[in-house]
């Protein structure tokens, strides 16, 4: 996340869903930043673009005696690298 944040200005969550079940949350939340910051993809460098962009990500977290025990994270980076002009549409 420190990674994100570093290359994304004014980086915004917004839950859409929250969703609970027995031991498990899921959030479908959309992500909303302006790319300032370069870093590195296994696709090459993706250097800063000033573009606005925008993606979905899904969290599923377990809990335990009221504790976060799993954390399973899901990003839309391919909706990411064709915004930021890494792969083509």
């Amino acid at each position: 996340m420190a990674r994100f944040h570093s290359s994304y200005a004014n980086l915004q969550y917004t839950i859409e869903d929250m969703i609970a079940e027995g031991d498990k949350v899921m959030v479908r939340a959309t992500a909303r930043g302006i790319h300032t910051g370069d870093f590195m993809t296994k696709f090459g460098k993706a250097t800063a673009t000033g573009k606005e962009i925008t993606y979905a990500i899904i969290f599923i977290y377990r809990l335990a005696d009221g504790k976060l025990v799993d954390l399973w994270e899901v990003y839309d980076n391919l909706a990411r690298m064709q915004q930021l002009g890494v792969l083509p549409e």
